[in-house]
């Protein structure tokens, strides 16, 4: 439980104590060894390993999302849906998630502490819905978000807490939780319905994905649904306790503050703030494989059916990779060497996982990332209610600030 309640800490501290290869209990992969070194890091993302039995315990809500699936079934998955989410697509929606974000933020209280994260999940979900499926989609979809939002926060963990004794591996929406799931379906279903029979505008993300895919076939309904439960997930959650974690660091950073806001800056700063928070607070700890044969490394062997991650968390903190890592410095980002950094062969820096999983939202997050954070600075003073800096804490799928972010608004602007 132990990890579960500091996940960042509790891998560097076994990284300090164990050195650079290290192994863990954890709930549901039992023993996890864990790699904290680059060259170790590179090579299990290379490593041909199942990722969708590690990750089967999400099957209850996912189904058979982009994290369930290893090997050609994952590949062309990511073929057919990373081009609905490039950087180019997603341009356009800049003004719109803008708008949604000085919407959210008209809705804080002034002069009183209050928790961001659940703030930002609010909002990250109703970007995600507006550009999966699209403008017109907006009243039709209007109920998946708070059910999406329920499932995650107290009836999923109702029915995994339930299904401990038996094994997780088993587990299965209960009660209230499966009626909520079968509720989020409906929605879903019924949109993809108006889809098909040509009844409403078919924009958004969702209008590349109904469409013939590379090697033209058509997604069923229940692909659709799988993979749109994915991005919805994994997209809202992520963008939404990253920028959580940005604003716990840059608030108690007052100079990293002062240049955020400051006129004529260095247009990159405010990538280089994101990366530096990711870096420190990384939302995914660790990434897990399991072996799907005999693995070797240096003096390492492990055979097949081991479960391997790379400590993400402790990676980002070794001080032979970044100088004075627990220095929150976003301006190391901006230096020539950051541009190895971020490189798939050099396996130092990871917020977004890494090898052929590696994020496929991530140029989507970030530009999400940038625009939410510049329009909140541009609508509120905010500051921290203490000096003290917030632990992580796993909910599962993240690792959040465990206060989730307080924060006190001075001022509108």
């Amino acid at each position: 439980m132990r990890y579960y309640r500091d996940p960042h800490g509790y891998l560097r501290l076994c990284h300090r104590k164990y050195g650079d290869w290290f192994t863990i209990k954890l709930i549901p992969c039992g023993n996890l060894v864990c790699v904290a070194e680059p060259t170790a890091a590179r090579a299990v993302f290379r490593e041909v390993g199942s990722v969708g039995e590690a990750h089967a315990f999400l099957a209850p809500v996912l189904g058979q999302g982009l994290p369930l699936l290893d090997g050609e079934p994952h590949a062309s998955a990511v073929r057919w849906i990373a081009p609905a989410l490039t950087s180019a697509r997603m341009q356009p929606w800049i003004e719109e998630i803008s708008r949604l974000t000085a919407s959210e933020v008209a809705s804080w209280p002034v002069g009183r502490p209050f928790a961001l994260r659940p703030r930002f999940e609010q909002l990250a979900m109703r970007v995600m819905l507006r550009v999966l499926f699209g403008e017109g989609a907006h009243e039709r979809v209007a109920t998946l978000g708070p059910l999406i939002l329920r499932l995650k926060s107290r009836d999923l963990v109702q029915s995994v807490l339930a299904a401990l004794p038996f094994g997780l591996a088993k587990w299965r929406l209960i009660g209230e939780s499966a009626r909520t799931a079968q509720a989020i379906d409906a929605c879903i279903h019924a949109e993809l319905a108006a889809r098909r029979a040509g009844t409403v505008v078919n924009d958004g993300a969702l209008a590349h994905l109904v469409a013939p895919r590379p090697d033209g076939t058509v997604a069923t309904d229940r692909e659709l649904r799988d993979q749109l439960m994915t991005l919805i997930f994994a997209g809202h959650e992520n963008v939404a306790t990253t920028l959580a974690w940005t604003f716990e660091r840059v608030l108690r950073h007052p100079a990293v503050l002062g240049q955020l806001v400051e006129p004529g800056r260095d247009d990159r700063y405010p990538a280089a703030v994101l990366m530096e928070a990711m870096r420190q607070r990384p939302v995914i700890a660790e990434v897990v494989r399991e072996l799907a044969e005999p693995f070797e490394h240096g003096d390492h062997a492990l055979p097949t059916g081991t479960h391997i991650s790379v400590a993400i968390a402790a990676l980002h903190m070794r001080a032979d990779l970044f100088a004075d890592p627990e220095v929150f410095r976003p301006e190391r980002f901006l230096d020539d060497a950051s541009t190895t950094w971020t490189t798939p062969e050099a396996a130092i820096y990871h917020p977004f996982g890494g090898g052929a999983r590696r994020c496929l939202g991530a140029d989507f997050a970030m530009l999400q990332l940038r625009t939410i954070m510049s329009t909140v600075l541009a609508q509120a003073d905010l500051r921290a209610p203490d000096s003290a800096a917030e632990r992580g804490v796993s909910n599962g799928m993240a690792v959040g600030p465990h206060r989730g972010a307080l924060v006190v608004m001075e001022r509108r602007r």
